[in-house]
């Protein structure tokens, strides 16, 4: 209850500051009205902020979503202070280098618990606004092995996010939802193959609706 209700005031104050300081649009709310959790929810990766923004959004147009989980880099929960405000958001450890069933356990758990969980598919930053990053098998693997749906995302910011860049040019911000859709179940005996397929499935429908904003996108 209490990261409930922490979640909904802070996309309250989110949507406040992107949309003071940049110009943010939201687009195929559409696509929430009927989903249900568990689900997961599998936005491209542009800056530190992408989490925050994706979340809030998601939770003006459902706030009965919330809480919301997202993964993020074993790094930032080494700063004292930061850890524990990115603990109260709904984070949790990324576990990178350590195998993809010690980065999936956590996420697993809380789609198998019937919570929503945000994993980048690209599973790091491309700052570079005509490009994705090619997709990893982690986000394919949680959508098949729980057999909960897959929200594809895209966040586009028409400028990469400095510090002044946000105060001083007010940058293009837009998070498009797309439709949501299975995986599907996976043949342990075609194991990565099959993930490789259900990766390029998961990105192709980001870049879909990622080229929605940028016509000149390469992937």
């Amino acid at each position: 209850m209490i990261l409930r209700l922490w979640q909904l005031a802070m996309t309250r104050f989110v949507l406040f500051l992107f949309r003071t300081f940049c110009c943010l649009e939201v687009h195929g709310t559409e696509h929430l009205q009927h989903i249900e959790k568990p689900f997961l929810i599998t936005p491209n990766h542009k800056s530190m902020v992408d989490p925050f923004v994706v979340g809030a959004a998601i939770l003006q147009a459902r706030p009965d979503l919330s809480p919301l989980y997202f993964m993020t880099k074993d790094r930032l929960f080494t700063y004292p202070g930061l850890n524990l405000l990115l603990w109260s958001l709904g984070a949790f450890r990324a576990n990178k280098k350590k195998g993809l069933d010690r980065s999936l356990k956590t996420p697993s758990r809380l789609l198998h618990g019937g919570a929503a969980v945000m994993v980048f598919p690209e599973a790091h930053i491309v700052p570079d606004r005509l490009k994705l990053g090619q997709g990893r098998m982690g986000a394919a693997a949680l959508a098949s092995a729980t057999g909960v749906p897959v929200l594809p995302v895209s966040y586009y910011s028409s400028n990469y996010l400095t510090v002044g860049n946000f105060l001083l040019r007010r940058c293009r911000m837009v998070v498009r939802f797309g439709a949501p859709f299975h995986v599907g179940a996976i043949d342990p005996q075609d194991l990565e193959p099959e993930l490789d397929r259900a990766t390029a499935g998961i990105m192709q429908k980001v870049a879909a609706l990622y080229r929605q904003d940028e016509p000149q996108l390469r992937w």
